[in-house]
């Protein structure tokens, strides 16, 4: 299933997380190249400077000491001293510093820190170390450098933060319109254009936003009132024939003497109760949803027998299995018409579908059919509940069956589910709690 798509409100989220992100991490790598370039380069070009002079002034004058100040140490070692110079013996010069190579430039750890380090290979085969002692360096690249910095990011995130508000406040008439699109009762089209009506004013995007919604309330009204009044229209007149058709049969049969001519007749008083059921769902589903059926203590278990009964003598099926798994004790609060007419639409369609067993399982929660049948393919699955859908499998049908399922579980704030079964077949469940 793929995700659901983003609002504005989340995308404007993200786009200044990100922003805001994008910053803090350029701020890092600034902060971390001044460092490293102040190692790499500033002070290196110091040390330098400050080996050449002593270079230079040793030259001069043999006697001149190696350089020693509050930051910098230096130690002159090696196997020739000149007259007047100074060496640094073997025991003032930490262990880490002897091991080091000539012309080497770094940080070492010694025992009171990580000092940088430059080695300058003389020469007479002596070798000058510098140890510099950045600590005061890096206090007032500190007080120079991050602390600037920080007053930057605070004012950048400060900014940012206005501009998202600022923006929350331009799309919040947007955001309000989808919403009352999307909780908006349809039936009730007055107060929902009323609504809309009251969000015009803010923006003219808006404005031209909700004329467009109130011009497709406009078209879609008037398609579901031309919806509604042909079932309406055709449900009254299929009445007439319908009734001129029964009373022909009851005439038949009571003159009926061969046992083909009564199995004829019984199926078609059966096809003409399909007939007149489905009339019934069609015009309590043009009915307003404020008005649904109301709810009696129904025996569940007589009920269910009652309706698989007619499927199979509907369906002439005199083979397939129907099996109850109902508490024959069950008593539930539901509306019995609606009841009757889904478990008729589903019970049909298992015994259409199945091959020769459909189980029927009715619980406080819901009503689950099950058959043995071929399942349910990646298509069906996708088009089931479409009006005049009959599935890969052609059987006798019109493809009304589920549709008028799903059309009353909405109708009655139910839940329709169906899905394969492990062993087999399909399994279709309408959910009332």
């Amino acid at each position: 299933m793929s995700e659901p798509r983003k609002g504005l409100n989340s995308r404007l989220i993200r786009v200044f997380a990100l922003q805001a992100t994008l910053v803090s991490v350029a701020t890092a790598l600034g902060v971390w190249a001044a460092y490293a370039i102040t190692e790499q380069y500033l002070v290196r070009q110091a040390l330098t400077t400050e080996a050449d002079y002593f270079l230079e002034q040793r030259a001069a004058r043999p006697g001149f000491p190696v350089p020693e100040t509050r930051n910098m140490k230096g130690y002159l070692i090696g196997p020739v001293a000149p007259e007047g110079a100074r060496d640094d013996t073997a025991d003032a010069i930490p262990a880490p510093l002897k091991a080091l190579p000539g012309d080497y430039f770094g940080r070492v750890q010694l025992p009171d820190g990580e000092p940088i380090v430059m080695v300058r290979e003389l020469t007479d085969g002596r070798r000058l170390i510098l140890v510099f002692k950045e600590q005061q360096v890096t206090r007032l690249a500190l007080l120079f450098g991050v602390a600037p910095l920080t007053i930057v990011l605070i004012l950048i995130y400060t900014a940012s933060w206005f501009t998202f508000r600022q923006s929350q406040a331009l799309i919040s008439p947007v955001v309000s319109l989808a919403r009352l699109i999307s909780r908006a009762d349809v039936t009730d089209g007055k107060t929902l254009k009323a609504r809309i009506e009251a969000l015009k004013g803010e923006d003219a995007d808006v404005d031209a936003l909700a004329d467009a919604f109130l011009r497709f309330l406009d078209r879609l009204e008037a398609f579901v009132e031309r919806e509604r009044s042909f079932t309406r229209y055709a449900s009254h007149e299929l009445r007439t024939p319908l009734a001129a058709l029964r009373a022909g049969l009851d005439v038949m049969d009571q003159g009926a003497s061969g046992e083909a001519t009564q199995r004829l007749t019984r199926r078609m008083r059966s096809t003409l109760d399909d007939m007149q059921n489905l009339i019934t769902t069609l015009l309590q589903l043009t009915r307003s949803r404020e008005q649904p059926e109301t709810a009696v203590t129904v025996s569940v278990r007589p009920l269910m027998a009652d309706v698989a009964a007619q499927c199979k003598a509907a369906l002439d099926d005199t083979t397939t299995q129907i099996e109850l798994a109902i508490d024959p004790d069950l008593a539930l609060p539901l509306p019995p018409t609606t009841v009757r007419l889904a478990a008729t639409n589903l019970l049909r369609n298992a015994c259409q579908y199945g091959d020769g067993w459909v189980k029927v399982t009715v619980d406080e929660r819901a009503l689950t059919v099950e058959d043995n049948g071929p399942g349910l393919t990646p298509e069906d699955l996708r088009a089931i509940g479409q009006p005049f859908y009959r599935g890969t499998t052609r059987v006798a049908g019109h493809g009304l069956g589920l549709a008028l399922v799903l059309a009353l579980c909405e109708r009655h704030g139910w839940r329709f589910e169906l899905r394969n079964r492990e062993a087999g077949g399909a399994c279709f469940s309408v959910y009332w709690s």
